[in-house]
């Protein structure tokens, strides 16, 4: 079955269709990620446990490019995980940049040049998660919609935190939004660099439970 572009244009921006979201922003609509049926209309998970159909997006978006030798993600570790039975652990060297980081994407390597899938959040009234240090002292800032620049990019402009110090143990982290969050294709970003960590040892540090928490 064909969708003509102007009805789909008239239709805007649509939150759920048969389970499915879709986002239209400055190009063809296009399929994201499936939505489980079970997964409760309050939350939006990025990660939620290792292998769980609840997860959205993919860890592959390395900044920059040259940066993807220097950080290892481990999205099934087992050591002291905040809930379920895993966690995201993540060890960044900044021997060879000055700084590094990963965008979560909608799709593997995509930053919306071309059109591609975006997930529908425009009831979400913030984004939490948990995250440690594996020493404590290690400073990270997290972002989201950092491709607002790209043709199909992000809807919104980049929301972020300040630098954050980690500890040894668990804190969360919630990040009010603003902006039109009809179409994100970056739900969840890090970034280290040498001005607030230490370069010459790694930086490790654990995630759990990034969530976007919706409202009315």
């Amino acid at each position: 079955m064909s969708i003509s572009r102007s009805l789909l244009a008239s239709l805007g921006s649509l939150s759920v269709l048969g389970g499915i979201w879709w986002s239209l922003y400055g190009c063809a609509a296009v399929r994201s990620e499936p939505q489980p049926q079970s997964q409760p209309a309050t939350t939006f998970y990025v990660y939620d446990d290792a292998g769980s159909e609840l997860n959205n997006g993919t860890w592959s978006n390395y900044m920059p490019a040259e940066a993807a030798n220097d950080i290892h993600i481990d999205t099934d570790c087992r050591d002291n995980p905040k809930t379920g039975s895993s966690c995201v652990r993540i060890e960044v060297s900044l021997a060879q940049s000055s700084w590094a980081g990963v965008a979560v994407a909608s799709s593997p390597n995509y930053w919306g040049e071309t059109p591609g899938p975006g997930f529908n959040l425009v009831n979400a009234k913030k984004l939490a998660f948990w995250v440690r240090g594996n020493q404590g002292g290690e400073r990270v800032q997290f972002k989201m919609g950092i491709a607002g620049d790209k043709p199909c990019g992000d809807s919104c402009q980049t929301n972020e935190t300040d630098w954050i110090e980690l500890t040894h143990d668990w804190q969360l982290v919630e990040m009010p939004l603003q902006g039109d969050l009809s179409r994100i294709i970056t739900p969840f970003v890090f970034v280290v660099d040498d001005d607030h960590n230490d370069r010459d040892k790694p930086i490790v540090f654990f995630i759990d439970g990034i969530q976007y928490k919706m409202g009315d």
